[in-house]
């Protein structure tokens, strides 16, 4: 895939997200609850690299197992990720802790590259998320003798999150009923009593 069909891709992406209908009704849609998720999913899109390495598409995997807490917009937990780097013609593997608020999340920890032997190193990246697609930018350093120690990374992630330990859903109670007005009873009118004309 020519980098510019990545390019692409990923704007379009982004526009996705950013021009995302949000529900008009809170209770739109599926509930989400507090509790143990484990997404899961796919990654692509452009890695850069220096004047040594070619730039190319990446297309790899993740899993995550986090604690979402739906009333304060707070999530932690941990990834796991492995890619292929076809511009650089090499595999990575990265894995470590992730936290985040709200749309806006972080994760860092050990990077391991392997194709042109095995190399270790760390990573971080920045994620913006939004229901089961997020956007993110990640810097990563390899160690030892490379032709490139400095990377970057500008993706799109699709996860789709099994719920594992999770709060049940609240139902909003009904209000109270109005009071049953008692029916009154009509009591039976009289018969008129007829009137004789007068002879």
């Amino acid at each position: 895939m020519p980098t510019l069909a990545v390019a692409a891709l990923i704007a379009l992406a982004f526009a996705a997200i950013a021009w995302s209908p949000v529900p008009a009704r809170a209770d739109a849609g599926p509930k989400i609850t507090s509790g143990w998720y484990l997404p899961f999913g796919f990654a692509l899109g452009l890695s850069i690299h220096g004047p040594n390495v070619s730039n190319g598409f990446f297309l790899g995997g993740e899993v995550s197992y986090v604690y979402l807490d739906v009333e304060r917009g707070f999530w932690i937990g941990g990834y796991v990720d492995s890619l292929y780097d076809f511009g650089a013609e090499v595999g990575r593997f990265s894995v470590g802790p992730e936290i985040g608020y709200g749309v806006f999340g972080v994760d860092f920890g050990y990077l391991a590259q392997f194709g042109d032997g095995y190399r270790h190193g760390t990573s971080v990246r920045v994620v913006l998320t939004m229901a089961i697609a997020a956007i993110y930018g990640r810097w990563g350093h390899v160690f030892g003798d490379v032709a490139e120690h400095d990377f970057g990374e500008l993706g799109f992630l699709i996860k789709v999150p099994i719920p594992i330990d999770v709060e049940p859903v609240r139902r909003p109670r009904p209000g109270p009923q109005p009071p049953v007005q008692p029916q009154t009873q009509q009591e039976p009118q009289a018969a008129p009593v007829p009137v004789t004309p007068p002879q």
